[in-house]
């Protein structure tokens, strides 16, 4: 259900254990939205934690990539995947990118996941 390699922002990041063990458990979670890869096309797609206690979930669980605690936070974490894919690879293919870094990760034998902090830049007006 969830890749090694977590993209998290600061909320979850601090949260991370009691939110992935609601998750498993289908508790719903006001203002935590999950990242996804889309199985068929392999896009990225966000919904709130509460689509995942539906059924369909329940029976085809979805590839978690990231959380995050607002709409807001999320949009600024798949930019700066997106931005962070093309950097490395050249091209915006993030399942493609994220397989190669769970492969490095595969190696290591320290720790379950490997934490990508995102933190938001306050806007200049």
């Amino acid at each position: 259900m969830f890749c090694r390699e977590l993209y998290l922002d600061e909320y979850t990041s601090k949260h991370f254990r009691s939110i992935r063990k609601k998750l498993k458990n289908r508790t719903v979670q006001p203002g935590i939205y999950v990242i996804v890869l889309s199985r068929n096309t392999g896009n990225v797609e966000y919904m709130h934690n509460a689509f995942l206690c539906q059924k369909y979930y329940q029976d085809n669980p979805p590839f978690v990539i990231g959380l995050a605690h607002s709409r807001d936070s999320v949009l600024d974490m798949i930019q700066g995947m997106l931005t962070e894919t093309y950097q490395t690879r050249g091209d915006y293919n993030l399942r493609a990118y994220l397989k190669e870094k769970t492969e490095r990760l595969s190696h290591k034998k320290a720790g379950r996941y490997h934490i990508n902090l995102f933190r938001r830049e306050e806007k200049k007006c």
